[in-house]
């Protein structure tokens, strides 16, 4: 936890998140993974922290060479994509808009075949004095829960918060 809540930082987090998969949902086969995961990206300063998101995907990859071109609007590292997953070429260009506004950054890193990873790390104010966010209701103590999810990224993080609310 980073011990005070960012300002605004859930609606800033969200717009840049849905702005991610945006970006990953008409590009990646559908038979590819796709994966969003935020976490700090350093020690808090006293009035500020830098997040980062990354969306991270197991589809067909971006040739080095065309790494640039992505970020260029109406631009997909291959035009056959086009026809094969949909898609306008604007989710990149769009993010990289945000994100600059943001005084942030998006970075890309990518092989042929394998998938790609999309990161943005933007530096988020703190809330100093923001209360801390409420403990569950003592109703959840020792409540029972059945997660169900595909992704196994997802179950632990899911596991992991009920078990510190005491449910079990």
């Amino acid at each position: 936890a980073i011990g005070a809540s960012v300002q605004s930082g859930a609606h800033d987090l969200a717009r840049v998140a849905g702005a991610a998969l945006v970006v990953t949902s008409p590009g990646v086969p559908p038979d590819a993974e796709a994966l969003v995961a935020a976490r700090t990206a350093g020690v808090p300063i006293i009035s500020e922290v830098e997040l980062a998101l990354a969306v991270e995907d197991t589809g067909i990859g971006i040739p080095r060479d065309r790494l640039d071109a992505v970020f260029e609007a109406f631009t997909q590292a291959d035009s056959s994509t086009t026809r094969r997953f949909g898609g306008t070429g604007l989710g990149l260009a769009i993010t990289r808009r945000i994100v600059s506004a943001m005084g942030g950054r998006v970075q890309v890193h990518s092989e042929v075949e394998r998938g790609s990873r999309f990161t943005v790390t933007v530096t988020m104010p703190l809330d100093l004095e923001a209360p801390a966010a409420l403990p569950p209701s003592e109703t959840l103590h020792g409540v029972r829960v059945l997660i169900v999810d595909d992704n196994d990224v997802n179950r632990r993080i899911v596991h992991e918060q009920i078990i510190s609310w005491g449910m079990r």
